[in-house]
């Protein structure tokens, strides 16, 4: 192998001729990057080389195009994601879930309303169990109303 002779230290405009960017911008990179110059206006050519290779990964990823095709990748995820939960019946239609659980809360209803006279016949201990009752339901009616608000916001 041939040893190769390069020199220690570079001016910023060699550096941007080399990398195809101005003498601003390796400036602004060598400076965020913390490398020091060695004389006036000529920078260490290793740690210079350096900066200016990482400023282009980062900066690979951070672009408006690659921000839309990462975007646009997501949204392809999602919508194959859902097609395999739709496919597997992991996946059902919110009109259905609706009406199940209708149907079990007319279930638990019925059951509620015959709960007092299934318990005793003393009048006044059967009006105190269905005004418990009556309270219970009102408590679950708001948290069943709050609950198909919170999901209806999210789809």
């Amino acid at each position: 192998m041939s040893s190769i002779e390069l020199p220690e230290a570079v001016g910023l405009e060699a550096i941007g001729a080399l990398t195809g960017l101005t003498g601003r911008r390796v400036r602004q990179i060598l400076s965020a990057a913390g490398v020091k110059p060695v004389a006036r206006g000529r920078v260490p050519l290793g740690p210079a080389i350096r900066a200016v290779i990482d400023a282009a990964k980062g900066e690979r990823g951070s672009s408006p195009e690659a921000r839309a095709r990462a975007e646009l990748a997501k949204a392809r995820a999602a919508e194959v994601e859902l097609r395999l939960a739709e496919r597997s019946k992991a996946l059902i239609a919110l009109t259905d879930a609706e009406a199940a659980l209708e149907r079990l809360v007319g279930v638990v209803l019925a059951e509620l309303v015959g709960l007092s006279a299934s318990v005793t016949r003393d009048m006044s201990l059967r009006r105190r169990v269905d005004e418990a009752t009556l309270a219970m339901r009102g408590r679950i009616a708001r948290r069943l109303r709050a609950e198909a608000e919170r999901i209806r916001k999210r789809s």
